[in-house]
């Protein structure tokens, strides 16, 4: 994985909890999926395909981008 794709991953982790509202809109697994993302992204330790595929699923569900 490269590093631009990671600090997009970043970002989308990020606004995930911008918000309270988006915060609410997370079910409890979501929320612990997006912390152990967070975690391997700040360790700089890739995702897989099925990771980015999950967590772009989240990302449009809680910005309403979906």
């Amino acid at each position: 994985m490269d590093a631009d794709r990671l600090t997009e991953c970043s970002i989308m982790i990020d606004d995930c909890f911008a918000t309270k509202r988006r915060e609410e809109k997370l079910t409890e697994w979501e929320h612990e999926f997006l912390q152990s993302l967070e975690e391997q992204v700040a360790s700089r330790r890739s995702l897989s395909e099925k990771q980015i595929a999950v967590l772009e699923r989240v990302w449009e569900k809680v910005t309403d981008q979906g």
